[in-house]
């Protein structure tokens, strides 16, 4: 994540916050976001007893799981679902949401939630479709086997 930030300050592209919108400095403040945080694809019962390692974490650094935000959104979201998080009263300021106190664009979140919470899905249920044609490969043979 460190040399992918380092390659996109050097271009000359404006970088905008995925969830607010605004436009970003290039400087420390300036995170890039797991939209689905790494814990919890990593604590994810399915992925895990599908996906190993390595592809939860190519998963949580996908393009569709990453989004540009200010350090402190991101500092506050930390490792919790988006959704809950955006309707938390805040930390700085308990008469407003997460989404109230950041000014967070609720559907253009929910946009990027959905756009992670598919690309999950399409990786896990690749792989849980090949797993179904293995097992029914292997039970076609043992009918076939106990035919002849």
């Amino acid at each position: 994540m460190q040399r992918a930030r380092k390659e996109r300050f050097k271009d000359e592209v404006p970088i905008t916050d995925g969830y607010t919108n605004q436009t970003l400095e290039r400087d420390g403040q300036s995170h890039i976001e797991h939209v689905i945080s790494a814990k919890e694809l990593h604590d994810d019962d399915w992925l895990r007893l599908y996906l190993d390692v390595d592809e939860r974490k190519d998963l949580a650094n996908s393009d569709n799981n990453k989004t540009w935000t200010n350090a402190s959104l991101n500092k506050s979201k930390q490792d919790q679902d988006l959704i809950k998080w955006m309707e938390t009263p805040s930390t700085n300021d308990e008469t407003k949401t997460n989404a109230q106190y950041y000014k967070v664009d609720k559907e253009q979140a929910k946009e990027l939630y959905s756009q992670a919470r598919r690309e999950r899905n399409k990786r896990l249920y690749n792989k849980v479709g090949k797993e179904v044609m293995v097992q029914c490969e292997r039970f076609a043979e043992q009918k076939e086997e106990t035919i002849h």
